[in-house]
């Protein structure tokens, strides 16, 4: 998988993968008919990444299909403080897997 597949399309194949291993196919045979049922080949280590949960696209760092966003708490917090007195900055220092966005209390004395 060279280039960067549209995100539904690598999660339909990422659940039919697990649905696979799930039923005891090997490493081999998931790749095959993965290339049978939708013509994309996949490699052993990014099988063995899903399946690890080292990866998985329902986590990614791009903005998240319409689907995947529901109401909830969290997110009528974040929609709150964007819309008050707060801020937004980007850490200097990034910290990999974790988001490098805070959103801030903004202090006026």
């Amino acid at each position: 998988m060279g280039r960067c597949l549209p995100r539904e399309l690598r999660i339909k194949l990422y659940d039919y993968v697990v649905a696979l291993r799930s039923d005891g196919l090997t490493y081999g045979r998931i790749i095959e008919e993965v290339w049978r049922r939708y013509g994309i080949r996949i490699s052993k280590p990014h099988i063995s990444y899903w399946l690890r949960g080292i990866h998985n696209p329902y986590n990614g760092r791009r903005i998240p299909s319409m689907e995947l966003l529901r109401p909830s708490e969290e997110l009528a917090y974040i929609i709150g403080v964007v819309l008050g007195d707060e801020y937004a900055y980007r850490k200097r220092r990034v910290i990999k897997g974790y988001n490098d966005v805070l959103v801030t209390r903004n202090y006026n004395p």
